[in-house]
């Protein structure tokens, strides 16, 4: 823990900043940079890691630490159009990646998928339709997947999960309050341990829909 302050005049770096001082060191910013971010100047912050020994080695700490590159190019981001540019390309590729320019995006590939469909169904007599649609539908959906396999609902990445297994993880439970057990080793068994909980079921989308926004106020990092 830092130590309290020793003079009588109170100090405008309390322990709270130099906690944040140090987290954003850590991460990538400058010193200058961070005591700028919480209001305080680079001289206050030198002086105060003079006056508190704990400071100082915390702050040497953060500075010899590996940072976070995502978190270097997202900060990296805010002030150059470069580093944005190279943010989305990697965070989107489907679509921010430079494509070769006889290539198309998920939407421009949906939208002649459907455009065979809808040739195939004027060339079909009415009471036919539907049955030919259906068949057509499975083959432009598995279509859309063969050309685009990590486009998922929602115009979101594909992240493929294995399913959940109630039945291992309570046997696995079991085992890891056996003092017998092996599985004690390296579980926390005093803790409370709960079965896993299968995520929600993705609402059904056409492919290049626009996700929902499950948080619609974007925070700021300072």
């Amino acid at each position: 823990m830092f130590a309290p302050h020793i003079r009588g005049r109170r100090r405008s770096l309390d322990q709270a900043k130099k906690v944040e001082v140090c987290d954003l060191v850590h991460h990538g910013a400058t010193v200058e940079e961070a005591a700028a971010t919480i209001g305080v100047s680079l001289r206050t912050v030198q002086r105060e890691a003079k006056l508190d020994e704990d400071f100082d080695h915390e702050l040497k700490l953060a500075l010899g630490g590996a940072p976070d590159p995502l978190k270097l190019m997202q900060r990296a981001a805010r002030a150059h159009w470069r580093a944005a540019a190279w943010l989305l390309e990697r965070t989107d590729p489907e679509h921010y990646a430079r494509r070769a320019k006889s290539s198309a995006s998920p939407e421009q590939f949906e939208a002649a998928l459907r455009f065979m469909m809808e040739a195939a169904l004027e060339a079909t007599p009415p009471e036919a339709r539907s049955a030919l649609y259906k068949h057509l539908q499975a083959a432009r959906q598995q279509a859309f997947a063969s050309v685009f396999p990590n486009y998922g609902p929602w115009g979101r990445p594909k992240n493929p999960q294995l399913p959940t297994t109630p039945l291992a993880h309570a046997e696995h439970l079991k085992s890891a309050r056996d003092p017998s057990s092996g599985d004690h080793v390296y579980d926390k068994v005093d803790a409370p341990l709960e079965a896993p909980v299968p995520p929600p079921p993705q609402p059904p989308a056409l492919p290049g829909a626009r996700p929902r926004s499950r948080n619609p106020v974007a925070r700021r990092n300072a």
